[in-house]
């Protein structure tokens, strides 16, 4: 009998021994930013494509080639969902801005030549993922 008593003390000595350790030092856990990271490329490089090709203009001011351009970008079983902000530019078009999404967002500045002046405007593009 006394042996198994010890041996009962030894076991629970071990086990909270145990579960301080693990209470004390927690096992360790990387997160990383991977994905943030991987958004911001994405917008980053479709806007670029934009300006590269010469449509941020045609983009600016014309709703459906945008929509189109990005439809033909992201497959349609894709989670992203993408809007555009235009800033000084009368005849610019913004679209839907989207409430609940996490997106990063790239800015283009760009000049045209429009009623006789040129103007500068901003071609901003959102690219997220819907909560």
């Amino acid at each position: 009998m006394k042996g198994i008593t010890t041996i009962l003390e030894a076991t629970l000595a071990g086990t909270i021994i145990v579960m301080l350790f693990l209470y004390f030092f927690p096992q360790y856990q990387s997160k990383n930013e991977w994905g943030d990271l991987l958004l911001q490329t994405t917008v980053q490089d479709t806007l670029n494509i934009i300006d590269l090709t010469g449509k941020t203009y045609n983009f600016a001011t014309n709703d459906n080639s945008f929509e189109q351009f990005m439809k033909n970008m992201f497959s349609s079983n894709s989670a992203y969902v993408w809007w555009k902000d235009i800033d000084n530019l009368p005849s610019g078009k913004d679209t839907k801005v989207l409430y609940f999404t996490k997106a990063k967002k790239a800015t283009v500045l760009d000049v045209v030549y429009e009623n006789g002046q040129f103007k500068v405007y901003s071609f901003t593009l959102y690219l997220g993922y819907v909560f």
